[in-house]
């Protein structure tokens, strides 16, 4: 063989090996993104199944406020028709004991 052909061969030896190591970085870049990738998808599913229990935890809340506000509601008028009564006991009995109201 040649000079000229050893030199030709040994570029194309360099070339190729040159080559090879750029397809390893490349796949290691790749693999790191891989890696990067499922992490993050990890993260979503957490994140998501976290929304949904905090999303829950509200509606619960919502749903809590709105029976606590009904009772009100029903504490308020049971209050209303309880001073009624109230009054009206107090307005019988003063007049059937001659003026006199209850003792407390």
């Amino acid at each position: 063989m040649n000079e000229k052909t050893r030199a030709s061969d040994t570029d194309e030896v360099n070339a190729v090996a040159e080559r090879v190591e750029r397809e390893a970085k490349t796949n290691d870049r790749f693999t790191a993104l891989e890696r990067r990738l499922t992490d993050i998808e990890l993260d979503m599913r957490k994140n998501t199944d976290l929304t949904q229990e905090i999303r829950d935890v509200m509606t619960a809340a919502k749903v809590g406020f709105k029976v606590l506000g009904g009772v009100g509601i029903a504490v308020k008028w049971a209050g209303i028709v309880a001073g009624g009564a109230l009054a009206l006991y107090t307005a019988f009995y003063t007049f059937t004991h001659g003026g006199i109201p209850p003792k407390p």
